[in-house]
């Protein structure tokens, strides 16, 4: 198993280690059936002769072993582009599975007691415990779903308060 370090966001490093932990290891290993995983397979590279390996950052990566693709052992560099790619990915990935994971509980918790009152906040925690996620405040978070709801969800047509003339 070949790996390599990346450098991206302290949050979404967090996040992917919880989603894509191999027990007992310190890398992470990304299933075929992710985009993720094409992204990385597709853009390594050799190393360059002015480069090295990176030995440090705070994400290790397995590299993709494809039967019939770029062998790991000598297409081991990922570029500074293709670490920008991973970041975007992982962090797009993150608020998906936000967005959903709050919209899911607070709906299933409105079915089960009509009286109860599952406050966003509560959600957003319960995430960030399930990941260990720490580098990130529940504020952020609370604030992206209330800006995400506001863009995506449908908004009910408001009556146009016209001030009249008085003469």
């Amino acid at each position: 198993m070949v790996t390599t370090f990346i450098t991206i966001n302290p949050a979404m490093a967090e996040y992917a280690k919880a989603v894509f932990a191999v027990p007992g290891k310190s890398y992470i290993k990304v299933p075929h059936t992710y985009q993720l995983y094409h992204v990385i397979a597709n853009n390594m590279i050799k190393t360059p002769k002015n480069c090295v390996v990176p030995n440090s950052g705070n994400l290790e990566i397995a590299l993709p072993a494809q039967s019939g693709g770029k062998c790991p052992q000598v297409n081991n560099y990922i570029s500074q582009r293709t670490t920008t790619l991973v970041d975007q990915l992982i962090t797009s990935m993150f608020w998906a599975h936000l967005h959903h994971f709050v919209d899911e509980y607070r709906s299933r918790v409105k079915r089960e007691d009509t009286r109860s009152v599952f406050y966003i906040k509560d959600c957003v925690y319960m995430f960030l415990q399930q990941y260990n996620i720490t580098a990130i405040t529940e504020g952020a978070l609370v604030k992206n779903y209330y800006r995400w709801t506001c863009s995506n969800r449908r908004q009910l047509n408001k009556r146009d308060y016209k001030t009249s003339d008085k003469s």
